[in-house]
C-alpha cells in the first residue's frame, strides 16, 4: 500500500536493528467447509470440511473445538440425532459414525466404491445415504451395517430427505439432459423400492426438502445455467411449475410449510411456502436453520450466524478467512485492511485486535488509503467508498468508473484512482465528485501515486508506466523496458521510484521515470505490495509468503522470513521499525525490529515530555529541543541512521526542571566525520518514556 511521502513525528520506541514478522490475525479455520448441522437446542452444532475434518460448538457458534480429522478423504454431509450420535458421508462408499459427539469416529464401508453425497436419519437406528451411480443404502442398526437398494437411475443422487421410517424422497441428475428432466425419487417402504417422477428442471436437482408428508421442494440447475425450484403440496404427486433464478440453486431449506431459504446468486427467503422469493443476503454454500429466526451458514472457510431470519449475518470466529488485498497504517496504532467480498477490518491498537466492519459492498475491494486515523478511502469493483470515522462506517462516493484498482490522496481533498481500460478518475473535494481524466492507455492500470498536485505515476498491464506533470490532464508513456505486467509502484522522492510485477520483477528509476533498470529481487514469485520509508529502506511482498527488504535503495534485496507461505498482496510501513502485510486466508503480519516495539502509553495521543527538531529536512545543522522533568530520570539523546547503526550520542544530565534543553547537531558522527545524506532518527529516552523524530539530511 502506498503512503504519502512526507516526514512526520513518530511517537514510538526506536529500534532499528534487523526485525521479525509475526502473524497478528488469520482465518479462524483454513478449511473448505462442505456441510453443517445443528440440533434443535440451537447450541450444539457441527461443521465438516471437504478434506476430512470436523469442528463442534456447544454454545451456538461463539466457540469451536479444534479441528478433528475424521479421514483425509472428501466429506459431503453431516447429521446428528443427539449430542453424542452422528454420521458423516464421504468418498469411496464410506460412512463415518461417532457415539461421543465427534471426538472419535469409526469407518463403515457400504460395500461399494461410490461417492456418497447425502444422508438422512430419522432416529438413532434408521437412516439412509445416497450417492453416485443412482446408489441408495439404508441401515437399521445405527449405521453399523448398510444395505444397497437400486433407485432405477444410474446418474448421481445428490440429496435425500425422510420424514419417518418409511417415507422419503431423493433427487439427482438427469440421465439425458436436456432431453430428459432431472429425477425425483419417492419411497414408502423405507427405501427398499423407489418410484420415479420427472421434474420440470432439465439438468440436475441438488437439494430436496420436506417438512411434512405433503409439503416439499426440490432445487437445482436448469438448462442454460439458470437455477430453478419446484414445490409440491401433495407429497410429490404433482409439482408446481418451476421458479427460475439467475444462477444454480445449490440448496433449499424450509423450517415449516411457510418459511424457507435457498442459495443461488444470493440468499433468497420465502415466507409463503416458496410462492414468492426475495433476495436477502450474499450467497452461501450451505445453510441450516432451526427456527424462523436462528440459522447458520458456511461459505468456503467461513461460518456465519443469523438471529433475525437471515436479514443480518455475523461471521463467527476471530478474524476473517477472506483474501485481504490491501493494508494501510497512517500511524502506529490505526490501520485498515480490505479485500475479497468487500471485507473491511480495522484496528486502533496497532493490530493487537482487529474488528470486522460493515462493508458498503459485497464485492471485492482492491485498495485502501488513509491520510490520518479517521479519513480514508477504499476502492474496488463497485467504485470508491469514503470513511470519516476510521473505517467504522462507509459511504459510496458514486464514482463514474467501476473496478477501481488503486486510490491515492495527497490530502483530504485531492485524490486519484485508476481502473481497467486505462481509465483514471480525479477529485478535488475529497471524493464528493469524481471526474474522468485522459486515458494514458487502453490497458489495465493497477497502481497510481502522486508526489504533489502535478506530478504522478501509474502502471499496469504489459509493463506500462505513465507519468503526468499536470495533475493527470496529460500523460507521457515511459519506457519500462518490459512487457511483464506491473502490479504496483512507489516513489520515495521525485526521482527515486520502484515498480514491481509478475515473476519477481522489480524496476528502479533514479530520474523520475525517464529511465528504468531491473533490480535483482532474488525471487520468481509475483510481487504485489511495496512500501518504502525513505529512498533507501523498503519492503516488497508477494506470492508464497514472499517478503524482501532493502536498505540501499534496492541495490540489494534480502529475504525476510515472513513465517507463512500464504500469498501476500499488501504491505504498509510507517518507519523502519513498524510494518504490516496482508494476504490470503485473512492473514495480517506485523513487523517489528528486534530489541523493541512500539510502547503503548496510557493515552495513545500523548507521550510525556517534548522533542522537536528543525528545520526538517536540513542541510548543515539540525536544532534539537527537548523538555523532560526530573521525575523521568536519566536522559539519553542518540541519533541512528536508517540501518540502525548508532551515529551520535549527546551527553545529557538528569534534569532539575522541565525547562527546555537545546542541542545543535552539525551532521557529524561520534568520530567527527561528516555523515552522508539520508534519513536519521533522533531518539530521546528517559526511564519511563521514549520519543523519536525522523529527519532527512540533504547534501
Amino acid at each position: 500500500m502506498k503512503r504519502i511521502v512526507f516526514f512526520i513525528t513518530l511517537l514510538t520506541t526506536v529500534s532499528l536493528f534487523a526485525g521479525s514478522w509475526e502473524i497478528q490475525t488469520e482465518a479462524p479455520w483454513t478449511a473448505n467447509f462442505s456441510d453443517l448441522f445443528f440440533l434443535n437446542d440451537e447450541i450444539n452444532g457441527w461443521v465438516i470440511d471437504i478434506n476430512g475434518g470436523i469442528i463442534h460448538t456447544s454454545d451456538g457458534g461463539d466457540n469451536w473445538t479444534d479441528r478433528i480429522l475424521i479421514d483425509p478423504l472428501s466429506h459431503s454431509s453431516v447429521q446428528f440425532i443427539d449430542i453424542l450420535n452422528g454420521w458423516v458421508t464421504g468418498d469411496s462408499g464410506n460412512v463415518y459414525k461417532t457415539t461421543d459427539g465427534g471426538n472419535t469416529w469409526i469407518t463403515v464401508n457400504t460395500g461399494f466404491d461410490f461417492y456418497l453425497h447425502d444422508l438422512s436419519f430419522v432416529n438413532g437406528e434408521k437412516g439412509w445415504v445416497v450417492g453416485n451411480q443412482g446408489s441408495s443404502f439404508s441401515t437399521t442398526d445405527s449405521g453399523n451395517t448398510w444395505d444397497y437398494h437400486a433407485t432405477g437411475i444410474t446418474t448421481p443422487v445428490y440429496s435425500t430427505d425422510f420424514i419417518d421410517t418409511l417415507e422419503g424422497w431423493a433427487c439427482g441428475m438427469s440421465e439425458n439432459p436436456p432431453v430428459d428432466s432431472a429425477p425425483i425419487l419417492h419411497t414408502t417402504d423405507g427405501g427398499l423400492t423407489w418410484s420415479l417422477t420427472e421434474s420440470d428442471i432439465w439438468m440436475e436437482l441438488f437439494s430436496i426438502c420436506f417438512v411434512s408428508q405433503d409439503s416439499g421442494w426440490v432445487a437445482g440447475n436448469n438448462f442454460g445455467g439458470m437455477g430453478a425450484i419446484q414445490r409440491t403440496v401433495d407429497g410429490g404427486i404433482t409439482w408446481e411449475p418451476p421458479i427460475t433464478f439467475f444462477s444454480w440453486v445449490n440448496q433449499v431449506f424450509f423450517v415449516d410449510p411457510l418459511y424457507g431459504w435457498l442459495t443461488s446468486d444470493s440468499l433468497y427467503k420465502s415466507i409463503d411456502g416458496g410462492v414468492n422469493w426475495s433476495s436477502q443476503y450474499d450467497p452461501f454454500d450451505r445453510l441450516f436453520f432451526t427456527s424462523r429466526d436462528n440459522g447458520w451458514s458456511i461459505k468456503g472457510p467461513e461460518i456465519l450466524r443469523t438471529t433475525d431470519g437471515g436479514d443480518n449475518w455475523e461471521s463467527l470466529g476471530e478474524g476473517t478467512a477472506k483474501t485481504l488485498r490491501s493494508i494501510c497504517f497512517p500511524d502506529i496504532t490505526h490501520g485498515c485492511t480490505v479485500g475479497e467480498d468487500g471485507v473491511i477490518m480495522t484496528t486502533s491498537n496497532g493490530g493487537v485486535d482487529w474488528d470486522i466492519q460493515t462493508s458498503p459492498t459485497p464485492n471485492i475491494l482492491y485498495d485502501v488509503f488513509f491520510i490520518d486515523s479517521l479519513k480514508g478511502w477504499a476502492s474496488g469493483w463497485d467504485g470508491i467508498f469514503y470513511t470519516s470515522d476510521g473505517g467504522s462506517t462507509w459511504v459510496d462516493q458514486n464514482c463514474p468508473v467501476w473496478g477501481i484498482f488503486s486510490v491515492f490522496f495527497l490530502d483530504d481533498q485531492e485524490g486519484w484512482g485508476c481502473s481497467n481500460g486505462g481509465r483514471i478518475v480525479h477529485t478535488t473535494n475529497g471524493g464528493a465528485d469524481w471526474t474522468e481524466l485522459t486515458q494514458p492507455t487502453t490497458n489495465a492500470l493497477w497502481s497510481i501515486q502522486f508526489f504533489d498536485t502535478d506530478t504522478g505515476w501509474t502502471d499496469g498491464a504489459f509493463g506500462g508506466i505513465y507519468k503526468t506533470i499536470d495533475g493527470g490532464i496529460t500523460w507521457d508513456t515511459l519506457n519500462s523496458g518490459t512487457t511483464t505486467h506491473l502490479t504496483n509502484l512507489y516513489f520515495a522522492t521525485y526521482d527515486s521510484g520502484w515498480a514491481i510485477g509478475r515473476d519477481g520483477l522489480i524496476l528502479f528509476t533514479a530520474d523520475g521515470g525517464d529511465n528504468w533498470n531491473i533490480q535483482t529481487s532474488g525471487t520468481t514469485f509475483s510481487l504485489y505490495g511495496v512500501s518504502f520509508v525513505d529512498a533507501n529502506v523498503g519492503w516488497v511482498a508477494g506470492l508464497g509468503g514472499t517478503i524482501i527488504r532493502t536498505i540501499d535503495g534496492g541495490a540489494n534485496w534480502n529475504p525476510d522470513s515472513s513465517g507463512t507461505t500464504r500469498n501476500l498482496y499488501g504491505v504498509s510501513f510507517i518507519d523502519s521499525t513498524q510494518g504490516w502485510a496482508c494476504g490470503d486466508w485473512g492473514t495480517v503480519l506485523h513487523y517489528t525490529s528486534e530489541g523493541g516495539t512500539a510502547e503503548k502509553p496510557n493515552n495513545a495521543s500523548h507521550y510525556p515530555g517534548l522533542l522537536t527538531v528543525s528545520p526538517n529536512p536540513f542541510c548543515k545543522s539540525l536544532h534539537i529541543q527537548y523538555s523532560v522533568t526530573s521525575a523521568q530520570g536519566q536522559v539519553q539523546l542518540k541519533i541512528y541512521d536508517a540501518t540502525g547503526r548508532l551515529t551520535k550520542e549527546f551527553p545529557c544530565s538528569t534534569p532539575n526542571t522541565s525547562c527546555p534543553t537545546f542541542i545543535i547537531w552539525d551532521g557529524v558522527d561520534h568520530a567527527g566525520t561528516e555523515v552522508p545524506a539520508g534519513v536519521y532518527f533522533i531518539r530521546l529516552k528517559t526511564d519511563n518514556s521514549t520519543l523519536a523524530e525522523k529527519v532527512l539530511l540533504l547534501k
